[in-house]
């Protein structure tokens, strides 16, 4: 049933993604909610929006200027690290990371 539940609701998020351009996290944290706890839903939603966001690079890659997307890729990639090791030295230091 959760299987044939995701595999559904990410269906028809997934067209509703490709012809808009976004909206398949939003509508998955509208539905999946039901069937799972709101943390499942989450790590579900997420998941399976990367995964979307991926196959439709993919599809797509021949129309990707890659020089433009290089910058904002790195900036994101930084950012990700920053946090990665920000919430480390919290652990680590048991405070607050200012």
């Amino acid at each position: 049933m959760n299987i044939a539940a995701i595999t559904l609701v990410t269906l028809v998020f997934r067209f509703i993604q490709t012809v808009t351009g976004f909206g398949a996290g939003i509508f998955n944290m509208i539905v999946l909610p039901f069937f799972f706890g709101i943390n499942v839903s989450t790590g579900i939603s997420g998941l399976v929006t990367i995964l979307l966001t991926v196959a439709l690079a993919f599809h797509y890659r021949q129309y990707i200027s890659y020089r433009k997307v290089i910058l904002p890729v790195d900036i994101l990639t930084l950012i990700i690290i920053g946090i990665f090791f920000c919430l480390l030295w919290q652990k680590s230091r048991n405070g607050l990371c200012r």
